[in-house]
């Protein structure tokens, strides 16, 4: 898939990766302008841990429950806590 006009997106996104420390990203915006298809594309094109979480409808506990298990996968630590 072509990303046309998203240079400078994925310019941030690499900056970001590049930072010595961790980072956590939070990409929104109006519905259905490629947000996530963008950050697949990126990802895609990645070496190294990355792990993409989309939010759902939902309340705030599972969200936080949903977000905590899809961390805890990616370090390594499912059932222990992080």
């Amino acid at each position: 898939m072509d990303f046309y006009s998203r240079r400078k997106e994925l310019g941030q996104l690499s900056a970001i990766q590049r930072a010595r420390n961790a980072q956590l990203v939070a990409l929104y915006g109006r519905r259905r302008i490629g947000k996530t298809a963008l950050l697949t594309h990126w990802l895609d094109r990645q070496k190294g841990s990355r792990a993409m979480w989309t939010a759902q409808r939902s309340t705030s506990k599972w969200l936080l429950e949903s977000a905590s298990r899809s961390l805890a996968h990616l370090a390594g630590t499912e059932g222990g806590g992080i």
